[in-house]
């Protein structure tokens, strides 16, 4: 793993480049025989997405859900917690099978 130096520089100053893309590197290794658990975005998470964008109140659920994720323990654990940062409305909406597209408008005769 690579080795950190100390910055002496005081706080906010960057460390030096060859070193964070060495880290960089190294973490994608570590990552890299992983399967990703979320890959795609769902009707459902772009909905919430975009109600998030326009509510700041949302936005902190959100970010306080995220950071308890990775202790949920099951799906009823994960379930519980969307209930209880969200509320029945966001969960009865992420769990909606998603919608058909439109129908072409033209009848059949």
């Amino acid at each position: 793993m690579p080795q950190l130096h100390h910055n002496d520089q005081g706080p906010g100053v960057a460390p030096p480049e060859a070193e964070v893309k060495e880290l960089v590197a190294r973490i994608a290794e570590l990552g890299s025989g992983t399967k990703p658990r979320a890959y795609r975005i769902t009707p459902g998470t772009e909905w919430l997405m975009r109600r998030a964008m326009g509510n700041a109140g949302l936005r902190t659920q959100m970010f306080r859900f995220v950071d308890v994720l990775p202790a949920m323990s099951d799906d009823d654990d994960l379930y519980r917690h969307l209930e209880e940062y969200f509320g029945g409305e966001v969960l009865s909406r992420l769990s909606r099978p998603p919608a058909r597209p439109p129908a072409s408008g033209r009848s059949a005769g």
